[in-house]
């Protein structure tokens, strides 16, 4: 029998309670916000647009946790990860395809389906940056993880971070204890990254009560067919005749809900997914979420909010499988020597490290400034998740080759590689899919600048400090790279940097304000030569997101090091190592991006005519090499 770990809990919440107030701003941190005036004040990813690197926000590592803090949430790390330890059976779990009872009510004994919520409303009250420590240890088992982390990130997100006081009081007690279950309600058979397509309509009743009538079809809603409480988008009519997108807390028990049956799924089989459709559910007037027409931004504010547990989530995976294929590395011999004394083995095993680094970096760089209350750092989330992802599919694509066949081996006794292949597959569409996420990186990214250009263009002499950097994108073009370094800056935050560099690592720093400002240069030739098409331009939009990307993950990094450096940590050499490493690598790939961006190859348009020749033909144009 499961031991039951609610002590546990309560510790951890008489901890928390004791060492601060609930942050009540945290939940709320990446709602959407109307683009600042200065640049300065914007989020460090978005200042890279404006070839600004901002030194402050980036070093040292930034922290939002005290020293009592962190002793907080190791207490609740302990027993959770204890607990996956001695009572999940990952490996049956997903060749049952269920997640046994008492596993789920242990999972609710150690609090963890209230992990952000308020104290007040029964729940543990984590900060952003306690919950990502927690959900390290959450993706030890990925089902597990994915009802835990659907129910709370995205489920019930909601109502923490738009209801009403009376919504709140209403449902986030039971939520937190997990005798209720929380589930989101977008995706569509029509509608899956274009939110804003969804068919499902809300109506008002005729009978003047004020409720509204929810019809429509959902569709790969995870808890969904165990959720007690679900937030639903529907379009709702306007005063203007015109539709616009409304949210909506329902009950099961309204009534017109029907699940469909759990669907087969390549991985996280043990997670509960399923098509919903509402039949006319009534829904009182009290529980439309936030304003009525107001469900896109409750929507962008729950997705944007969530990403960076994913980040966090897959460094704790990287983490894990680079261990855990280390063993047979070490132990596995061929041609007369172990696996891991060879060369090209050693550069998976570094690369394995380097990504785990730099995914924990970014993740926990993203929490500080949501919990230090900087009002938007939606795209270094939504970075997190790009990056993390990513990477996380390729470590365990190496583990898998590393192990040879028996890395193809599946089953319960099976080693562990091909099951997590299964369940990572889903990350990169989670919660935004990552070449969606990379145009909204690069599209809100170069908003700014753009505004900037045009104010420019209209009264120079009004803008006089946004010259030197024109004057600066002119002598890159004539090759003068250092000299348009020199002229265009960084912002006065990259002497922070540097200064605030590992001595092993100030040439990397400077690199890296170098590659920031020449960033700034290759957003405003892409934004000169394309103007409002660059929206059409989604092969130079991506080129630019995965600059950012690569920029904002070197200089977590490059932080991380410099400061365990500075608190004369143990693994300080070692970690010193990992971030010149990346760096170097990450430097090496955004230079080449910027250069095509600035040429724009011919390729692209290649690309565009093959891909057009293939729709205009139905299918694979050449003909069979044995034709010829």
């Amino acid at each position: 029998m499961l031991a039951r770990a609610s002590s546990a809990a309560s510790r951890v919440r008489a901890s928390v309670s004791g060492t601060r107030a609930f942050r009540s701003s945290a939940a709320p941190g990446l709602a959407a916000k109307a683009p600042l005036a200065n640049p300065a004040d914007l989020s460090p990813l978005k200042q890279f647009f404006y070839g600004r690197l901002d030194g402050p926000a980036l070093f040292p590592f930034p922290s939002a946790l005290s020293a009592d803090e962190r002793e907080a949430a190791t207490a609740l790390a302990e027993p959770v990860g204890k607990f996956f330890a001695d009572k999940v059976n990952s490996a049956q779990i997903d060749w049952d395809h269920k997640i046994p009872e008492e596993v789920m009510q242990g999972l609710r004994d150690l609090g963890l389906f209230g992990l952000q919520i308020e104290e007040r409303h029964g729940g543990l009250g984590l900060s952003n940056t306690e919950y990502a420590r927690i959900v390290e240890e959450l993706v030890t088992d990925p089902s597990i993880a994915v009802t835990l982390m659907a129910h709370q990130s995205i489920g019930l997100k909601g109502i923490l971070m738009f209801g009403t006081e009376e919504q709140k009081a209403k449902y986030l007690p039971k939520l937190a204890s997990g005798e209720h279950m929380a589930s989101f309600c977008l995706t569509e058979p029509g509608a899956g990254s274009d939110a804003a397509g969804i068919t499902t309509r809300a109506v008002p009743a005729d009978d003047g009560s004020g409720d509204w009538l929810l019809s429509g079809g959902k569709m790969w809603i995870s808890n969904g067919g165990w959720a007690d409480v679900f937030t639903v988008f529907a379009q709702t009519p306007q005063p203007d005749g015109k539709d616009k997108m409304t949210a909506f807390v329902v009950e099961k028990a309204f009534g017109g809900i029907t699940p469909g049956k759990p669907e087969e799924k390549l991985g996280i089989k043990a997670s509960n997914t399923v098509t919903l459709n509402f039949d006319e559910t009534r829904v009182p007037a009290a529980n439309v979420l936030g304003e009525v027409g107001g469900g896109f931004k409750v929507a962008m504010g729950i997705l944007n909010n969530g990403r960076f547990g994913l980040g966090a989530g897959t460094g704790a995976g990287m983490r894990w499988m680079a261990t855990a294929i280390l063993e047979h590395c070490a132990t596995r011999k061929q041609f007369g020597r172990p696996l891991a004394s060879f060369g090209l083995v050693k550069a998976d095993l570094a690369f394995m490290a380097e990504s785990a680094y730099a995914a924990e970096a970014m993740a926990y760089t993203t929490t500080a400034l949501i919990d230090n209350g900087h009002p938007d750092a939606s795209l270094e989330a939504a970075a997190c998740k790009v990056f993390g992802s990513e990477a996380m599919w390729d470590v365990v694509n190496r583990c898998i080759s590393l192990m040879g066949g028996l890395g193809f081996a599946d089953g319960p006794d099976a080693p562990p590689f091909s099951r997590m292949m299964r369940d990572s597959r889903i990350l990169s569409i989670f919660e935004g899919e990552n070449r969606v996420l990379r145009l909204l990186i690069a599209l809100q990214g170069v908003r700014g600048p753009g505004a900037s250009l045009s104010a420019v263009a209209k009264n120079p002499l009004g803008h006089t400090s946004e010259l030197p950097a024109l004057v600066a994108d002119r002598l890159y073009g004539l090759g003068l790279e250092s000299v348009a370094a020199s002229l265009a800056g960084s912002g006065p935050g990259a002497s922070v940097a540097t200064s605030s560099a590992a001595p092993a690592l100030k040439g990397a720093a400077q690199e890296l304000a170098a590659l920031v400002s020449a960033h700034g240069t290759t957003v405003r030739s892409a934004l000169t030569r394309h103007g409002k098409n660059i929206i059409e331009e989604q092969q130079q939009l991506e080129r630019l997101a995965n600059n950012a990307i690569d920029l904002f993950a070197s200089a977590a990094v490059l932080s991380r090091a410099s400061t365990a450096h500075a608190n004369k940590s143990s693994t300080a050499e070692h970690e010193i190592l990992i971030a010149r490493s990346f760096a170097a690598k990450a430097a090496t790939r955004i230079r080449a991006r910027a250069g095509d961006i600035m040429s724009k190859p011919a390729s692209d348009a290649d690309t565009i005519a093959i891909a057009d020749g293939m729709l205009k033909h139905g299918g694979y144009v050449p003909a069979h090499p044995l034709t010829l």
